[in-house]
This record gives structure tokens, sequence and C-alpha cells, in this order.
């Protein structure tokens, strides 16, 4: 069952008569104790009662898995996953009730659908209203259903504020103005809210005559179950941050093995590594040091009785001269020992569209807009219980003692990071749908893992977009950085460290300056793609062989497949050398110098 929304959009020429439905602010607490101040409708047209799923997640409360249909106006069908059960209290009075509520991403428009002016309005002094805001638009988070709505008006008072204008219904929450309005506007929006229940001949009918086979790409079984186990576990803190549970086989992690040996003796060779580049060095604890400075992994100490299982994962230093940013990186290595956590863990559906739609599809725009986002898996806590999964052994210092450090957020190495970090953007983008459709349509068409490739017919419209992908994006925890354009107006604003060509640098010989994006050179200047490609010179003592010419090969990256001949005659070739055997009819190693002769006709 769910509650769905008419909107019916009519011609009016001077006053039209707005309806003000019944609202008011209540507390809903939850597993824990922790109370949330909700608004909430009144409806006694729904056979139930309703949340919104990003309160839900604000809320520690446990949701049960639930298959129901919801039919509303012109038997649109809504599919319900999650059920809840919570305690709803009211603001001024005594009154408390435990209610069940079904979970929909979002239960009805904001109410009232346009500002009501109240100047002129003469509310009686002393009383308390239920919503204080009832004349601003504004979100609803919950529908109160009709199983206790008259219960809510026990008292029946009832007092009118004159001619045109909407009542007062006293109310366990306070004192309700519901009715009808004079608006002068030339357009009006009707909300009707209705739910019903399907009768279970029906719900096995549709299920017998799969009618829902349409409905999309269909997912593996584990595919499913990561997104199951997101959609019943993911949290929102009331910082707009989510925490995510990690998707894993729960029967396997009890096989994972002891790793913190090898953690160890991995840690003894990566600071013998940076014991002979103290450029390397400086690098690697810094990164470590911010690590611990955002609060994305923190210091534990064990205690002879801690009963937690642990999994201890190993780290190196990964650097990457072509950054703008961050030069040295550390991975963590999540698929040491023989159960390793990537075991145990699942990777969950690919949910981004591909490249080659997201690049083409940028440039049907005739403003191109760029950005990534900053440190994104990081920005994703992981929930409590399951950071000892994440631990390492780090120490600055090799005078220093060994620390055992727990990773609080996902983390990159771990073989269901790419899924929880884009799902998470997904989760953003439905839950912030109302507020900033252009930047939640970006998040959720023109975005690959953490690049934005969106863009806007013209400057307004683009500029509108910018804001709105920024503001949404800090929002949920994130942070755009890297912004881009081929028009320079749309980025007035932007900090310029948050630039991807900075003017602050120096002065920019290029009159056309590139930037990276999805593995593509673009300039925006010229508002050009242009494909970069260089065969690294040989030292005296470098052998060509079979694996460095692969190696170079393998740098040729083609989304769009303008390359394709190009590409082509390189794999030609590379086959060519596989074939190549050595005096004694053996094929050559990868490793074997090649043959002075390789690539003439």
């Amino acid at each position: 069952m769910t509650a769905t929304n008419a909107l019916v959009s009519g011609t009016v020429h001077q006053h039209a008569s707005q309806v003000l439905l019944a609202t008011a602010v209540v507390i809903i607490e939850d597993d824990n104790g922790c109370r949330h101040h909700a608004r909430a409708l009144l409806d006694s047209g729904s056979e139930s009662n309703f949340i919104t799923k990003r309160l839900s997640q604000l809320m520690k409360v446990t949701r049960d898995r639930v298959d129901i249909s919801v039919l509303g106006i012109g038997q649109a069908t809504i599919k319900v996953k999650q059920r809840v059960h919570a305690l709803v209290r009211s603001r001024v009075s005594q009154f408390s009730r435990e209610l069940d509520f079904l979970v929909l991403p979002k239960v009805t428009v904001n109410l009232p659908t346009i500002r009501v002016d109240t100047n002129g309005w003469s509310l009686p002094s002393g009383i308390k209203l239920a919503d204080p805001a009832f004349f601003e638009p504004n979100a609803v988070d919950l529908v109160l259903g009709i199983e206790h709505f008259f219960d809510f008006f026990e008292t029946g008072r009832r007092m009118s504020l004159g001619e045109g204008n909407p009542a007062l219904h006293e109310s366990l929450f306070g004192w309700i103005v519901s009715g009808g309005v004079s608006v002068p506007s030339r357009s009006l929006q009707i909300t009707c809210n209705v739910s019903m229940l399907d009768e279970l001949d029906a719900l096995i009918y549709r299920f017998l005559s799969c009618e829902e086979v349409e409905s999309g790409k269909a997912h593996s079984p584990e595919e499913t179950q990561c997104e199951d186990i997101f959609d019943s576990t993911v949290q929102r803190g009331s910082d707009g941050r989510y925490t995510v549970s990690l998707p894993m086989n729960e029967d396997a992690v009890s096989r994972v093995g002891d790793s913190r040996d090898i953690a160890y003796r991995r840690l003894q060779g990566t600071e013998r590594r940076l014991a002979k580049d103290s450029s390397l060095r400086e690098q690697y604890n810094a990164f470590m040091e911010d690590y611990i400075k955002l609060g994305h992994m923190r210091e534990v100490v064990e205690t002879d009785t801690e009963l937690v299982k642990r999994c201890f994962l190993p780290h190196h230093p990964v650097i990457k001269e072509a950054s703008t940013t961050t030069k040295v990186r550390v991975v963590f290595d999540a698929s040491c020992n023989g159960v390793s956590l990537n075991d145990v863990l699942m990777t969950g559906a690919v949910i981004q569209e591909d490249l080659r739609s997201i690049t083409l599809r940028s440039r049907t725009k005739q403003i191109m807009l760029v950005s990534d986002v900053d440190k994104m898996f990081r920005q994703i806590l992981v929930h409590l219980l399951e950071r000892a999964l994440q631990c390492i052994l780090w120490r600055f210092s090799p005078a220093e003692c060994v620390h055992l450090y727990e990773l609080n957020t996902v983390t990159y190495g771990t073989k269901s990071a790419p899924f929880l970090a884009t799902i998470t953007l997904k989760q953003l983008a439905l839950d912030e749908e109302a507020q900033y459709p252009l930047a939640a349509r970006a998040v959720l068409d023109d975005t690959y893992m953490d690049d934005v490739i969106t863009g806007a017919d013209d400057e307004e419209t683009a500029t509108t977009l910018r804001v709105q992908l920024n503001t949404m994006m800090s929002s949920g925890g994130f942070k755009q950085r890297k912004w881009a354009s081929n028009c320079p107006a749309v980025l007035e604003g932007i900090p310029e460290e948050d630039m991807a060509i900075r003017s602050s640098e120096g002065i920019v010989l290029d009159p056309d300056p590139s930037i990276k994006t999805l593995g593509l050179t673009w300039m925006p200047v010229s508002d050009t793609l242009k494909y970069q490609f260089s065969v690294p010179s040989l030292n005296p003592d470098t052998s060509l062989t079979k694996r460095y010419v692969l190696s170079v090969i393998a740098t040729l990256f083609d989304p769009l497949g303008l390359l394709g001949a190009a590409i082509t005659s390189a794999k030609i070739f590379m086959q060519q050398l596989w074939a190549l055997r050595d005096g004694q009819g053996q094929r050559l190693d990868w490793d074997q110098s090649l043959p002075s002769t390789v690539g003439e006709p």
C-alpha cells in the first residue's frame, strides 16, 4: 500500500481557492529513545501510515522487510519494501501512540503547494499551533492515516478565521489550520492523497502475469542482495552524511583468517621502502595524518578479553605523478591472506550509466560543466560494529610502537567500495531531488564514479546547475572540486583552489590548457577533446620485451571508439609478438629481449 499524489493544474483568472491540508509538527521516537521533530500530514484518505526514507534513515530503528503494493489515484501502483515501528508524541500534550509506518522515498509533495499570505488574519492569542509554519511550502515527513485520524480530534472544537479563510481545529498536536483560503494565482495545484490495500489475489495475479518484466536491467541474486542490504541499513546522520553496512556473506566472516602477522610483515616492508626515500616517507606520513585528522580512522586499544573479530589490511604507497592534488596515495589491500575480507564481501551491481553514454551526452550541451567529488569513498561512514573488519597497523616512525587503527569510512581496496560509493551518491540524489532537481538528475545520469560530466544549453541554467550541485553534494558531506567549463561565467564564485585550471599557479603559456576527465583530455577554451599518447623513450639499459610493449599498448584509452583502427593495429602487433619464437623454437618469455627485426615490414 502507498500514498500517492495527484496534481491537477488549471487556469483561473483572479482568485482561486487553495486548500490547506491538516499538517502538524510531531515528535517521533526511535528504538534508542532519540527524538526527532517531523512534519506530519493527517490524512483520512490513507489506510496506512507512511514515513519518508530520509527520516527512517536518520532514526535508529529496525526496518522490517515487506512486499506490499499501494494503489493511488488512477490505479497508480507503488511497491513498498520496508516497514518501521516508532512512537509518535505530541509537542503540546502528553499524547503518544506506537504506530507502524510504511517507508516511501517521498510521501507527498511539499505542502502547501504555494505560499499562503496570512496578512490580515486574526489568529486568537494564546493558542498553540500544531504547525507554526502551516502557510509555508515545506516537506512532509509522515502521513498519519485513517486508523487513528479521529482520535487526534477528540474534543471536536473548531474556530473560524472569517469568510474566505480556513478554520482552526483543536487536535492533540495543537490547533491545526485547515480548509479553503482565497489566493491570487493563475496556476492552481490540487493535491490528493489516497492509499488503498491490494487484495492478495490481485498481487498473486500480477506476480504470475509478470507485468514488471520490462522494469530495467536484471540483477544477479548477489547484486540484488547487495541493494537490499544497503536499503535496509543505510542511515543519514544529522550532519547529512551517510552510514552504510558492508555487503558481506555473514556465514563466511568467521572464516576470515588471522591477518595481523601478514599486516605487520607488510608494514615492515613498506617502512624499508620509505626509509630509502625521505620525500615518499614525508608524503606517506602526511596522508596518514590527514586520515586521522579528518576522522577517517581512529586508534583503538585492544584488551585481552576482547571478543571482536578483526581483519587487518596491509597498505602501501601508490605514486601518481599526473595527479594535480595528492601525488602519493595509500592503498589498502583487502585481498591478502587465505580467506580475505574481499572473499566475504559482495561486489554489487553497476548502477551508473556507461562511460561512453555519459561522454557523448555531455557533447550535446552548449555549455559543458565538469567536476569531481573530493575523497568520495572517505565521506561515507561504515557502521561502527563493522569497522573491526577494516583494521590497519601503523606508526609514523620505526622507533615508535606499532598502533592499531580502525578505518571508519568506505575503504579503497575493498571489493564493495565502488558499489557503496555510487549507490550512496544515488541515494543522495533521490533524497534531495525535490529541492535540487537539476543536480539530482546530473548525479543520476551524468556521473561516472566520482566524475561529473554534465552541462546545459544556456548560461543561466548551467549556473543554477553548478550551484545546485555544490549545495546538494555538501548536504551529504561531499565536496565538489576541479571545476571546469567552456563558459567561464558559469564558474564565477568558485574558490581558486577548487578550480581544475588555476590562474594563481603562475603564467599559463598554453592558450588552451587542458584537463583530464573520464580518461580523456578536454580543452575548455576551444571546447574540444583530444587524445594524448606518447611512446616513452628507452634507456640504453632497458630491454624491449613483450611485457614492456604490452604496458605501452595498455595506455591507449578510447571510451568513444574513435581510435579503433589504431588500437586494433596495436593489438594485432601484440598478437604477432605472442607468436614469436627463439632459435630453439620456444615461445619468447615475457621478459626476454625481442629480436631487433621486430616491427620491420
